[in-house]
């Protein structure tokens, strides 16, 4: 066979090869890009839920802590008052109390600026003037303002519980048997019902539940991007093709046009053929062993 001819049949059927391979070679990356972005994109709508969830937990948790301030409020502010009961003793004696220790101290150090206040308030008071069951009277009475309704409620309860302990010196209608019956007023009304408060203690553990589940979800996708990023094969396909092309194309195509008798043509002959054939030979391994680790990985899978 001419030589030249020889030399033109190997640079064309090298560059048909390299065409395949890098056609494959490209399908894959835009395949890999695609999967990719597809996993880029459930990680951003898993982290968008993730922060609806963790912020629908925070909202839920504000409520039903909320209730169990008011509720211990409720059970414990005449203790504190009056029975000089201190944070220990109390979680000494109730172990199911579901607030912790700072919110405890905090909500200890109100009922006792509460109570002062009030103390001070009634102290203010004229000798003559009959201090009122009814809480809005005295409020009224004293130009009192209280701007939250929680507040209020908590007022109201410590303002009750004082009226109860005031030694009963005042004429009028502010007898014995009133101030003993104030302990029977439904003055404190809880922000929530019993239901209601059941359901956001529900809510709460279901809402933990599934930003654990979220959360599972976006390690397992980040997992999988992160693999993404170490995937073999890609860059020896690279390699194997820039090898072809120096052997199977440049370095024939600086043979051309190949002058007769110049060079050693046997020698040149028998060079072009084996480098076309280590060509064949690293094309053809690249694609068995790339074929193989499919194959292997399906079998794992089934």
């Amino acid at each position: 066979m001419d030589l030249s001819l020889l030399i033109s049949t190997i640079i064309t059927s090298t560059a048909a090869l390299v065409a395949i391979i890098g056609g494959f070679l490209v399908s894959r990356v835009i395949t890999l890009s695609g999967e990719k972005n597809s996993i880029q994109k459930k990680i951003r709508e898993i982290d968008k839920e993730l922060n609806i969830k963790k912020e629908m937990l925070e909202s839920a948790k504000q409520v039903v802590e909320e209730e169990d301030i008011d509720d211990f409020v409720q059970h414990y502010a005449e203790d504190i008052l009056f029975n000089k009961k201190s944070l220990e003793d109390i979680l000494e004696e109730e172990q199911s109390i579901n607030l912790n220790r700072d919110v405890i101290e905090s909500t200890i150090d109100r009922i006792l600026e509460i109570s002062q206040f009030i103390k001070d308030k009634i102290k203010s008071t004229d000798d003559n003037y009959v201090l009122p069951t009814d809480f809005n009277e005295f409020i009224r009475d004293n130009k009192i303002k209280i701007d939250e309704d929680r507040d209020r409620s908590w007022y109201e309860l410590i303002y009750d519980i004082i009226l109860r302990h005031i030694p009963q010196k005042q004429p009028g209608i502010l007898n014995v048997d009133v101030l003993s019956s104030i302990s029977d007023i439904g003055y404190f009304k809880p922000i929530l019902s019993s239901q209601e408060y059941n359901a956001n203690v529900r809510k709460v553990k279901q809402l933990e539940e599934d930003i654990k589940v979220l959360e599972a979800l976006m390690n397992a996708e980040q997992d999988m991007l992160m693999g993404y990023g170490k995937i073999s094969g890609l860059w020896g396909g690279l390699a194997v093709l820039i090898y072809a092309c120096i052997v199977g194309i440049i370095i024939p195509s600086f043979l051309l046009p190949y002058p007769i008798g110049y060079y050693d043509d046997s020698a040149i002959r028998i060079l072009l053929i084996a480098l076309f054939i280590s060509e064949l030979v690293v094309l053809f391994s690249y694609l068995g062993f790339s074929m193989y680790r499919l194959t292997k990985k399906d079998d794992m899978i089934e």
